[in-house]
């Protein structure tokens, strides 16, 4: 069974999600200073990658933003070996 499906799982997904404070995220990305490695899959449909890839660019233009083609919202499990290898290389 896919963990996402558990309902505990799902509540939690929840609860992050209602309690996440964007605006306050964003001021302190503006801020970082350590390096940034940003993973996306091209065919992610939960998020507009455009649209959001955008704004990463925005936040953090420092950051290396790497999109995997063949991958979607949940990128490690689409292609977990490429994943590893951009973090064992980052």
């Amino acid at each position: 069974m896919i963990p996402a499906t558990f309902h505990p799982n799902l509540i939690a997904q929840w609860v992050l999600e209602r309690n996440l404070h964007w605006s306050v995220m964003e001021q302190l990305i503006v801020r970082m200073k350590t390096p940034t490695l940003i993973i996306w899959g091209k065919h992610d449909v939960i998020f507009d990658a455009p649209t959001h890839l955008q704004r990463w660019h925005h936040l953090a233009p420092h950051a290396r933003i790497v999109e995997i083609d063949q991958a979607g919202h949940l990128v490690q499990p689409d292609q977990p070996e490429l994943v590893n290898q951009l973090l064992l290389h980052f």
